[in-house]
């Protein structure tokens, strides 16, 4: 307002009542009601369906100090139930930063003559849709890649199904 970029008389209209609103680390007890409201949310976004969080993720959940807030709370949820197998999220599936398990060190080195990156890359996803039998979801998580990164990538080599193109 001082600065001139909002309007004076908007302000005071707008202002009526002040509502303020602590950060997420402030009010852990919300947690377990949020995770389950996005999980309700996720699962009628997306059609699935997954079974409720083990109180030990719960737990990891309250405990973490949710530098992002709410958002990052949602969208760890939404990660969590898109990436779950078999209707089942277990603590290995929480991220590195709440925890869960942290990349294997593949122990692959660079050969001296450098690699064709996209074709290493296109590779790997072939490889991963292979071991999963087809399941991107479990592929993404095969190769700790976000789930729409990972469609991105199937899309940008051309290796999305026809009917998803």
């Amino acid at each position: 307002m001082a600065a001139g970029r909002f309007r004076e008389d908007l302000y005071y209209r707008l202002n009526v009542v002040s509502v303020t609103l602590p950060p997420l680390r402030e009010r852990r007890e919300d947690i377990p009601l949020l995770v389950r409201h996005f999980v309700a949310r996720t699962e009628r976004r997306y059609g699935i369906r997954v079974e409720p969080f083990p109180s030990v993720l719960l737990g990891r959940m309250v405990d973490h100090a949710w530098p992002g807030n709410v958002r990052e709370l949602a969208n760890v949820v939404e990660r969590l139930v898109l990436l779950s197998e078999g209707g089942r999220v277990s603590e290995g599936d929480l991220p590195g930063s709440l925890g869960g398990k942290a990349p294997a060190d593949a122990g692959w080195k660079l050969p001296p003559g450098g690699v064709s990156w996209e074709e290493h890359e296109k590779d790997a996803l072939r490889q991963a849709l292979e071991l999963s039998g087809g399941n991107r979801a479990r592929a993404a998580r095969l190769l700790d890649l976000p789930y729409k990164a990972f469609l991105y990538r199937l899309e940008k080599f051309g290796l999305a199904p026809a009917e998803d193109a």
